[in-house]
């Protein structure tokens, strides 16, 4: 989408690179043109890609094989995508509980627990990209800080950002969000 690449180019415009949590299928399909284009955009530019979930639902209401559903499909996608399997996945609403954390660390080795910051804006959102993101580098330069201060969620925690690393598929039939849960938009 628009905002989510003048977003990817200020944060690169200042030498820094941004985590983008992406969902599959939450009023837009991961696989729309445009969203595939997007994402390609900003993993090229150097920004990491992590899950968000397909349809962004609460994980501490959902069973284990419907948490397994949500993680999985958004792995597809990337796979197919930008051919890399994220290797971190933000739960909606930061809800995950101590016993949840630990299934997915089990079931995917790759939920990491931050000890920095890490400051949450919604790309999909046209203020983000308009106001948020031009005013806080602002705020952030001003006091200081520097792009070696600013980086990805997987530099900043210190482990490789992707499960898999392989190659972006050829679309075919398979890419849609059809017949998959879908969340309510923004």
């Amino acid at each position: 989408s628009i905002n989510h690449r003048k977003v990817a180019d200020e944060i690169a415009s200042i030498g820094a690179r941004a985590t983008f949590f992406v969902v599959g299928n939450m009023g837009k399909c991961i696989y729309d043109e445009d969203s595939v284009q997007a994402l390609r955009y900003s993993y090229n530019a150097g920004h990491q890609i992590c899950s968000h979930t397909w349809s962004h639902p609460n994980i501490e209401t959902l069973s284990r094989p419907a948490i397994d559903q949500q993680v999985q499909l958004v792995e597809e996608a990337m796979f197919k995508i930008l051919g890399v399997v994220p290797a971190c996945i933000r739960p909606p609403y930061g809800s995950a509980s101590p016993s949840t954390i630990q299934y997915l660390n089990q079931k995917y080795r790759s939920l990491h627990a931050p000890q920095n910051v890490i400051i949450l804006n919604h790309e999909t959102v046209p203020t983000t990209s308009n106001r948020v993101i031009p005013q806080a580098l602002q705020i952030v330069r001003q006091n200081g800080y520097r792009p070696r201060n600013m980086g990805t969620v997987a530099q900043t925690v210190g482990f490789a950002p992707y499960k898999v690393i392989g190659r972006p598929g050829v679309r075919d039939s398979s890419w849609t969000c059809a017949g998959k849960p879908g969340g309510r938009g923004w």
